[in-house]
């Protein structure tokens, strides 16, 4: 056990070299497609549910729902 004065922000350093490091996407048809590992959490019912998905070779902080993904979708077909 130990005082939480004994805490320090993390810095992370050259040495030891990335802390995580995250596998390229792969390409299909020269678009990035990442591999979902498993689903979660979920809300809604209906046709309006949202998921919450790890990617493959990612860590949790990288985390995004399908909300986000069909967002960026739209804004992407929007754009072209």
């Amino acid at each position: 056990m130990f005082h939480a004065s004994e805490l320090a922000p993390y810095l992370e350093m050259e040495v030891h070299g990335p802390n995580y490091t995250e596998p390229p996407p792969d390409l299909i048809n020269g678009e990035e497609h990442y591999k979902v590992e498993v689903i979660t959490q979920h809300k809604g019912t209906g046709s309006c549910q949202r998921y919450l998905v790890t990617w493959v070779g990612y860590p949790e902080s990288e985390l995004k729902s399908a909300a986000e993904l069909l967002a960026e979708y739209k804004k992407k077909i929007k754009a072209a």
